[in-house]
């Protein structure tokens, strides 16, 4: 006996009939609009169970909005699964990957006239990017020296800006030669 496997795709910001017997599989941003478009499709039984996948690390404080939403909702049954899927690079080939920030990175990096909320902001992706980079890649944590080991990688910082990213990820921090 064979069966058959239908996959439907949507944006999550489209209109969705309900298909109340069958599961679905967010992949989403880990972002305030998203978590409460996915409330509200669990609010209205558009689906059976429901696959939760970030492409990045959820902030905690994301997340535990999230958990008091879907409580207070009395949806919580329907979400089988929460996973971070660290997706927030692109792989070009093999031994090549991009953060995908765009040709204006740089220089927003390194204009004076950049507010430090933009800096933030853009600083904060870099650093999940690399954090993704790191996971995907198997990196180990080593016990007996307190960081974690990428055979061959050295962080070296050049810039205020990659200097800030290093302060900011405790990954980063374990991989900067002194």
């Amino acid at each position: 006996m064979s069966e058959e496997l239908t996959v439907t795709i949507r944006n999550i910001n489209s209109a969705r009939h309900p298909i109340p017997d069958v599961p679905v599989l967010y992949l989403v941003e880990p972002t305030a609009t998203n978590l409460n478009l996915i409330n509200a499709d669990l609010s209205r039984n558009l689906y059976a169970d429901a696959y939760i996948n970030f492409t990045s690390s959820i902030p905690r404080p994301l997340m535990e909005d999230f958990a008091a939403q879907i409580a207070e909702a009395g949806t919580s049954e329907s979400v089988a699964q929460v996973y971070d899927q660290y997706l927030n690079f692109i792989v070009a080939e093999p031994d090549l990957f991009t953060l995908g920030l765009g040709k204006e990175t740089y220089g927003t990096l390194n204009s004076a006239q950049t507010k430090d909320e933009d800096l933030d902001t853009l600083i904060d992706k870099i650093v999940s990017g690399l954090f993704s980079v790191a996971v995907t890649m198997g990196m180990s944590f080593d016990e007996r020296h307190g960081r974690l080991q990428l055979t061959g990688a050295q962080a070296r910082y050049r810039s205020f800006a990659a200097r800030e990213v290093a302060l900011r990820s405790p990954l980063l921090q374990s991989l900067i030669a002194n």
